[in-house]
């Protein structure tokens, strides 16, 4: 072997060994061949552009996910079927993700009375740091805790490489979109309205 392979492999091999010790510390599993298409319920394999909606025959449903209140008390998407939900997934450490917080508190505020919520998830963060940003920002939605971003993994392993991300969920408990990066209250709330009027 020459020492232009040797390095080459080398290379090759770091990078695969980094890439998974990332996926244990950021909490998803890297998706190899192609467990989605097996899979009856949702699996994440790309995002969709913001302000738009997967088309209703090809939603799946979301992945039994449950975790704990930052408030106590347990959460669990399926006690939401019935509602549109979107699902933020943020950290009290990332910028964008606290600058996106006011206009998803004012899209929960303007929705929730007509069936649709918002439920934060806390991810890679410590409590008292969540805590501290969800009182200072005076959030009124509902927020989980979850530093190891098993909710992700549990939805159908959405990435969490890189925060904030939003994810819709249909009344009948199937992924309507997935949202990577920041979000506005202009790119969540007409498409959670348009899932609001679907029958």
């Amino acid at each position: 072997m020459s020492r232009r392979s040797t390095v080459l492999a080398l290379v090759a091999a770091a990078t695969v060994a980094v890439a998974c010790a990332c996926a244990a510390l950021v909490g998803y599993r890297i998706v190899v061949g192609n467990d989605c298409a097996a899979s009856d319920t949702f699996c994440y394999i790309g995002p969709t552009e913001k302000g738009t909606l997967i088309p209703v025959a090809d939603r799946r449903p979301a992945g039994a996910v449950s975790s704990e209140l930052i408030a106590g008390g347990a959460f669990r998407l399926a006690d939401l079927r019935g509602q549109v939900v979107a699902l933020n997934f943020w950290g009290s450490w990332c910028p964008p993700c606290r600058n996106e917080a006011p206009g998803l508190d004012a899209v929960y505020r303007a929705l929730s009375p007509k069936g649709a919520t918002i439920v934060g998830l806390t991810v890679q963060d410590l409590r008292a740091d969540a805590e501290k940003f969800v009182r200072d920002a005076s959030l009124s939605y509902p927020i989980v805790f979850d530093p190891n971003a098993k909710t992700a993994i549990q939805l159908g392993n959405v990435p969490m490489r890189g925060l904030p991300a939003t994810v819709l969920v249909d009344r009948r408990g199937r992924v309507a979109a997935v949202y990577i990066g920041p979000v506005t209250a202009r790119d969540v709330q007409p498409p959670m309205e348009a899932l609001l009027a679907e029958d």
